[in-house]
């Protein structure tokens, strides 16, 4: 009998433990299956969960940067004493702001050569002995990965140096990638690692070899950090996802004091039908024809926010696509981290309106 599959869950931008990266994921495919009258599913049936943590190693150099950029962050970047300052100013705006304040540091660590290196080292070995042991397993047992959010730049540039460098992709290719809401043509654009939007990690082609069998990047209209620099790149066994709506999550956590909507985040994302239904169809979990995926979507809209699309949101979006135009055309590092932090103040603007 074959085992579970296992899915590695990598995290994206703030503070996050194995437990709660965990759940997160869990809740949004058990939400999922309410919507195809499913009410019952448990995950861990069907999955075995692991994780990639980065984050404890990220809050440790964040209480460095509270008192002072340093070592790691200046010498990386060359900042100059004026951009140290600015970057500084930047973030102490968001200092009240847990989200943005942890956000905008992840980035810049991200950018930062020799800690992304740090994590790039440990994630090349978690994945290679997973991969290795899965494919040597006689039972065939399948390994998905599923990155979000910041933890889609970790994979790119970790994939591409372990298939380059350690595994022959058609003989340890992974059974699937799923990349929710990517943001590594963000940070590509300052650490010049591969162009995601060419580089080997996608699926097989007929012609080339990928990292994986299937490859499923997904982003929403309505995500901020999908809005710079968005991932449209079409795999060739897989599916570029592009979802539409968002929950009122005041609808569906009437006793919670949260924003009224989040299309960034993970759970949010996996129940949605259209990315939890075809994660769990493609994985064999469960069966799901044409209709059931109409009835499962009908009923998630009854969940879904309208009147998202304010005279505010459209100037603020607008926004982050001069941005993102403006990017292309710039090649010193301090323009860029300069537009990567403007960047950022536009999420938060775009935050806020989605508060109400």
């Amino acid at each position: 009998m074959a085992q579970k599959p296992v899915v590695l869950l990598i995290h994206g931008m703030g503070t996050h433990s194995d437990a709660s990266v965990k759940e997160e994921f869990k809740i949004g495919l058990q939400q999922c299956m309410g919507f195809f009258g499913n009410n019952g599913f448990d995950v861990n049936n069907a999955f075995a969960l692991k994780t990639f943590n980065y984050s404890e190693y990220w809050d440790e150099k964040r209480k460095e940067f509270a008192s002072h950029l340093n070592g790691d962050i200046k010498d990386s970047l060359s900042l100059t004493p004026s951009l140290i300052q600015k970057i500084l100013d930047i973030t102490a705006e968001f200092d009240g702001d847990d989200f943005l304040y942890t956000h905008v540091l992840d980035v810049l660590f991200y950018l930062t050569g020799a800690l992304r290196s740090h994590q790039l080292i440990k994630l090349h070995k978690a994945i290679g002995d997973e991969i290795e042991a899965s494919i040597n397993d006689l039972n065939g047992q399948r390994f998905i990965i599923v990155a979000h959010s910041l933890g889609t730049a970790f994979i790119h540039d970790c994939l591409t140096q372990l298939y380059t460098h350690r595994l022959d992709p058609i003989n340890f290719g992974l059974d699937q990638l799923w990349s929710v809401a990517t943001v590594s043509r963000l940070t590509q654009m300052v650490t010049r690692m591969d162009d995601p939007m060419s580089s080997i990690v996608t699926d097989h082609s007929s012609s080339e070899p990928g990292v994986c069998k299937e490859f499923y990047p997904v982003y929403n209209d309505f995500d901020p950090f999908c809005c710079f620099k968005r991932y449209t790149r079409i795999p060739n066994e897989g599916l570029l996802i592009n979802t539409k709506h968002v929950r009122d999550l005041h609808k569906v956590y009437q006793d919670t004091n949260s924003m009224r909507v989040n299309p960034h985040d993970l759970r949010e994302y996996f129940a949605d039908p259209e990315v939890g239904g075809r994660f769990l169809s493609t994985n064999g979990v469960v069966s799901i024809d044409l209709n059931d995926f109409r009835a499962a979507q009908a009923e998630y809209r009854k969940t879904t926010a309208t009147g998202l699309i304010t005279d505010s949101y459209k100037s603020i979006k607008s926004k982050l696509e001069e941005l993102d135009n403006i990017s292309g055309g710039v090649s010193g590092m301090k323009k860029k981290v300069e537009i990567l932090t403007e960047v950022y103040k536009v999420v938060d603007e775009m935050r806020d309106e989605f508060k109400i």
